[in-house]
């Protein structure tokens, strides 16, 4: 067992090409297309796990800035989450952590916004801050191949160092 989990990553696509890929039945496309959607999906996941800590971090930080707008338009409960998030970042805490503060931040801004749909506020808040959660999302699934116009969009490492 080799304990290095990109050469397992690596291993297991090599298998799929060379032992799944000949033994499949060239008449049976739909097995054939989905062997093809798991070996790029292995090789996706491959690339992105060296990267998987400052995705985190980064959602953690848009996270916190959504807090920030959010409780600044009015937003209940938001400042004190800012604080905790602005805590973790600072501390380097694990990953499970920052990636759970963040959907309580998430759920609490879904809440303010609900508790006063009239807020126009609290809207134009929220969606300042989702455009840049919204272009990381895109640039980190665009080697997938469904964006439109990738030359046009920020890279991921731009996106990630801020």
């Amino acid at each position: 067992m080799v304990p290095d989990l990109e050469l397992q990553l690596a291993a297991a696509t090599k298998a799929l090409r060379e032992v799944v890929a000949p033994a499949i039945d060239p008449a049976n496309g739909v097995a054939l297309e989905q062997l093809h959607l798991a070996m790029a999906t292995v090789d996706f996941v491959r690339t992105r796990l060296p990267l998987r800590r400052r995705r985190v971090v980064r959602e953690l930080e848009n996270a916190h800035a959504l807090a920030m707008q959010v409780a600044a338009a009015g937003g209940g409960t938001l400042a004190a989450l800012a604080d905790e998030a602005q805590a973790l970042l600072d501390s380097g805490a694990d990953d499970a952590a920052m990636d759970a503060l963040r959907l309580r931040i998430l759920d609490a801004a879904e809440q303010a916004v609900a508790a006063d749909p009239g807020n126009k506020d609290l809207s134009r808040a929220v969606l300042a801050v989702a455009q840049h959660q919204t272009d990381l999302a895109r640039a980190w699934f665009a080697p997938m191949g469904f964006e439109v116009d990738p030359a046009g969009r920020p890279t991921l490492e731009q996106l990630l160092e801020g």
